[in-house]
C-alpha cells in the first residue's frame, strides 16, 4: 500500500474514531480545504473545523470505500450517517475527497457532495412544507386562483433558484 493511502487510512480511521487531533495530525503546516459548507479554510482553520464538527457530533457513523493514493493525488468515498440540529433528524451524507500530498502529508483536500441535497435532509422537509414565511417568520397567506386552468400557461425554468431549496 503507498505511504500516502496509509495517511487517508489512517485519517478516516481516525475520522471513524471521533479522533480530530489525530485528524488534524494527517494535515501538513499550511493545508486547504474546501467543501461546499466550508468553501475555503486555510492553515490552522482546517484540523479546527474538524476539532469543531466532532467535538458536536454524537452518534456519528463513517463508511469509507475506494480509498487510493500515489504520491500526488489521492482520492476517497465516504458516507456519514449522523444525527442533525435541535430536532436530531437523521442525515445521510454522501461525499466524494480529493487530495493533494507534499512532505508525506494532506496538503489540499476537496470534498464534493449535493449541498441542497444535504440542507433538505438536515433541515426535514417539515421546514420546506410550511409554506412561505415573512421576514418575521409568520406564514404568509397564498391567495389561489379558483383553477389551474385560470393560470397563464408558462415555460418552466430548470434553473437551480427556480427549483429553490425545497423542490
Amino acid at each position: 500500500m503507498h505511504p500516502n493511502e496509509q495517511l487517508l487510512q489512517r485519517f478516516y480511521d481516525a475520522f471513524a474514531r471521533l479522533d480530530a487531533e489525530t485528524m488534524g495530525a494527517c494535515y501538513g503546516p499550511e493545508p486547504h480545504f474546501s467543501d461546499p459548507a466550508f468553501p475555503h479554510l486555510f492553515g490552522r482553520e482546517v484540523p479546527g473545523m474538524w476539532a469543531m464538527l466532532l467535538g458536536r457530533s454524537t452518534g456519528i457513523r463513517i463508511e469509507t470505500s475506494g480509498i487510493s493514493a500515489d504520491d500526488h493525488k489521492g482520492r476517497a468515498d465516504w458516507i456519514a450517517h449522523y444525527a442533525f440540529g435541535p430536532a436530531q433528524r437523521p442525515v445521510v451524507n454522501r461525499v466524494h475527497s480529493t487530495f493533494e500530498f507534499a512532505g508525506g502529508l494532506i496538503a489540499r483536500q476537496q470534498d464534493a457532495f449535493d449541498f441542497h441535497v444535504w440542507r433538505r435532509r438536515s433541515a426535514g422537509r417539515a421546514d420546506c412544507s410550511a409554506g412561505p414565511r415573512s421576514s418575521r417568520g409568520r406564514r404568509r397567506s397564498r391567495q389561489r386562483p379558483a383553477s389551474r386552468s385560470s393560470l397563464p400557461s408558462r415555460p418552466r425554468s430548470t434553473t437551480p433558484a427556480a427549483v429553490g431549496p425545497c423542490a
